[in-house]
């Protein structure tokens, strides 16, 4: 058979053949698929578990209906194609690969279209920046889909994905700046109770691989608040991890058109404090960091706007305000905007992140 395309995996070498009739568990960029060779030559690929019912392993080692191609999950009887993954009775399907075997070589698996998003990104850097929290340089390589939404001018997330028992686990992260040489940085705290992907960052070390892909949907346009809002000024307030999107904003290109930004931080203690060297800091932002200690963040915002520490608004549209923090935080903030006519924001210019 001819040579695998680029975009094909090799996933099992040619001295490890699966017998007619057989089956294996492999898996591409953390995605676990179940390879079946149905007759002599013939190989197909679905995504395993399966989604309808989500049993671990649920088609591997089950039989194969070498007219209809099709096989079922153990678990809930569900009926696949393996031609293309659809639900032959409807509902859920999976996905699909191609499969090839190379004399001599062994068997690649051709990277399906639902899958082309993701890739391998390498970690080249990794420091310290509060207690629990690093920061994490990661390198991607050329040719990623979406890099142009990667480099734009709005709040973008990335999705790393692990595998976990057996199943793919993937979660949102956002990046605090966008590096030259092909290069972003995000900062994620460790969380040893849950946050399987936390520890799972916190486990690695530099030359360590990641399974990452952008996400499309950009939550806070900053250029284009710029350019067709006219936004002139922001204030940005953050407790604890929640001031990373407002790193992003602060560290991008459209940031340059701002004639003002504020940004206020809240933290608990001193060594929960995320800090960057002030040479990095852009000309036109001020920075203020709050200790909280046992009053905790939502009741330290509270005391600022009673005691009007809180920056206002000016009344015009040009002013924008945003926040990001845990539930309590958000909440009150949103409260006390409300409850105070806005504060001299206009009504359309305030924005809650998600976290």
């Amino acid at each position: 058979m001819a040579a695998p395309s680029q975009s094909s995996f090799r996933v099992a070498p040619a001295d490890q053949p699966i017998p007619v009739g057989g089956s294996i568990e492999v898996s591409i960029l953390c995605e676990p698929f179940v390879i079946f060779h149905v007759s002599e030559g013939k190989y197909y690929a679905i995504q395993n578990p399966c989604v309808a019912c989500f049993s671990p392993s649920t088609f591997l080692n089950q039989p194969v209906d070498a007219d209809s191609l099709t096989v079922q999950c153990a678990h809930g009887g569900h009926k696949i194609s393996l031609v293309d993954g659809t639900a032959v009775d409807g509902g859920m399907g999976q996905i699909s690969a191609k499969v090839s075997f190379v004399e001599g070589d062994g068997l690649y698996l051709e990277l399906p279209e639902a899958l082309a998003d993701w890739s391998v990104w390498t970690l080249v850097e990794r420091r310290n920046v509060a207690k629990n929290v690093d920061a994490f340089v990661f390198s991607f390589p050329e040719g990623i889909r979406n890099e142009d939404i990667l480099f734009g001018d709005g709040i973008m997330h990335i999705s790393s994905k692990i595998m976990v028992d057996g199943a793919s686990c993937a979660r949102d992260y956002t990046p605090t700046r966008k590096l030259p040489n092909r290069r972003i940085e995000l900062i994620v705290k460790r969380y040893d109770d849950f946050g399987i992907m936390s520890r799972h960052y916190h486990n690695m070390v530099v030359g360590d691989t990641l399974v990452q892909r952008v996400n499309t949907r950009i939550r806070f346009n900053l250029s284009k608040l710029i350019k067709e809002k006219g936004m002139k000024k922001i204030v940005m307030v953050g407790a604890g991890t929640g001031v990373t999107p407002l790193y992003q904003v602060m560290f991008s290109e459209a940031n340059k058109m701002l004639d003002e930004v504020q940004i206020l931080g809240f933290f608990r203690e001193t060594k929960e404090m995320i800090l960057y060297p002030d040479e990095d800091m852009p000309k036109n932002v001020t920075m203020r960091r709050f200790l909280t200690r046992r009053q905790g963040c939502a009741d330290a915002l509270q005391e600022m706007f009673d005691r009007e520490y809180f920056p206002r608004g000016d009344g015009t549209k040009s002013m924008y305000i945003i926040w990001c923090g845990p539930p309590g935080f958000n909440a009150i903030l949103d409260s006390q905007l409300e409850k105070r006519d806005f504060y001299g924001f206009d009504e359309d210019c305030v924005y809650e992140l998600p976290n």
